[in-house]
């Protein structure tokens, strides 16, 4: 196989490897008061504050934690031909990739000659090939087998200067700027179990508790305000599902639903019509 960015003195096996090595973030690292230890070769960042608040903190919140250690690995072939690609690597990890889509991801295994596991790692479809990230003691040897079973058309690239970030923790997916919402609050698997394993941003409630309150239900109008309690107790927004009338939107209103989704504002239809409907002016329709 061929190599890009990868001379033959950076594909070392075992005791050739350098001792230690310099993550490509180690400078902001220090600057920001970080104890570095030796891990994998490389000086690593472990805490800058303490390990236990840290861990409290990752735990309740979101941490980030720079992994550039690991083996950060293009695999592509001539042309940016995916299937070609593919194909190399499957004779190599147990997967399916040919039929990953762009940006997807496949927890896979390395394997020998025999069958036997040399390592796991993450394979995922990139535009030019397959991104690899492998364990990185033993990144190396990783790196030796692939240049070695890998058809001479196939290029593989170390990114070694490339920096790689991990964020971990209950709110790690609104860190990224998302909201996650609980759906059908109250009904089916939607329990209050899920409020300790995930950070939500909002609770939905369930439509069949609208459609309750609309006719008159007393438990369901008591329902609704106890989970509008909840989720301001909590810091969420409280979202009322199935909403198809003007009477229904009043009354979610009035029982403190800041959100609302439902028929009365839009029925499914086809992407290419989305773009219009948003550019008609949604929000001066609910204001209406």
């Amino acid at each position: 196989m061929s190599e890009t960015d990868l001379p033959e003195t950076d594909i070392l096996d075992g005791d050739d490897a350098p001792e230690v090595l310099s993550l490509p973030l180690e400078g902001w690292h220090v600057a920001k008061g970080a104890r570095m230890v030796e891990f994998a070769g490389y000086r690593m960042p472990v805490q800058y504050e303490g390990i236990i608040a840290e861990h409290l903190w990752t735990r309740a919140h979101a941490g980030l934690f720079d992994v550039s250690h690991m083996g950060q690995l293009l695999v592509s072939a001539p042309e940016s031909d995916v299937a070609t690609a593919a194909a190399a690597l499957e004779a190599l990890l147990p997967a399916d990739l040919a039929a990953l889509g762009l940006g997807r991801q496949r927890y896979s295994l390395l394997l020998d000659e025999a069958g036997g596991i040399l390592d796991d790692l993450m394979a995922t479809r990139w535009r030019e090939g397959f991104y690899l990230v492998v364990n990185g003691a033993t990144k190396w040897d990783d790196i030796a087998h692939l240049r070695e079973h890998l058809p001479d058309e196939i290029t593989l690239t170390h990114l070694e200067e490339q920096a790689l970030l991990a964020l971990q923790g209950p709110e790690a997916v609104m860190a990224l700027g998302c909201r996650v919402a609980l759906d059908d609050f109250g009904v089916g698997y939607s329990a209050l179990g899920y409020l300790h394993k995930l950070r939500f941003s909002a609770i939905k409630v369930d439509r069949s508790f609208v459609v309750g309150a609309s006719a008159g239900n007393a438990e369901s109008v008591a329902i609704i305000r106890a989970v509008v309690a909840l989720a301001g107790s909590l810091g969420m927004v409280t979202t009322a599902e199935g909403v198809e009338t003007a009477d229904q939107l009043a009354m979610v209103r009035e029982l403190g639903c800041t959100k609302i989704q439902g028929y009365l504002f839009g029925r499914p239809m086809p992407a290419a019509e989305v773009a219009g409907v948003l550019l008609s002016g949604v929000e001066a329709r609910l204001a209406g």
